[in-house]
């Protein structure tokens, strides 16, 4: 977020923090999950994250079955002067692939 909002003012864009919506790759579940006492925080979140697992897998099928690629991109978009993360699809010939 932070470098897409730099970016977007070397561009000539007046963006701030809080104007580059960002589509976490964390489900929204586990934003604010905290771990059991005593448990070591990478290992239970990557256990936690296993019940989301089908969800990705299956975004990952559609893509390869339409040819293409899952990648999180930063974009901007000057003529409209937004600027965004978040996880989308490209060809497997795009330069983002």
């Amino acid at each position: 977020q932070r470098k897409v909002t730099i970016l977007a003012r070397e561009c000539g864009l007046k963006l701030e923090l809080a104007d580059v919506p960002v589509k976490s790759l964390v489900p929204a579940a586990l934003e604010s999950w905290q771990p059991a006492d005593g448990a070591a925080l990478g290992d239970a979140f990557v256990k936690e994250l296993e019940a989301y697992d089908a969800e990705m897998d299956s975004l990952i099928s559609e893509a390869e079955a339409a040819g293409e690629v899952l990648r999180f991109v930063g974009a901007v978009d000057v003529k409209a002067g937004t600027a965004s993360v978040k996880l989308g699809r490209y060809p497997k010939d795009h330069p983002f692939a």
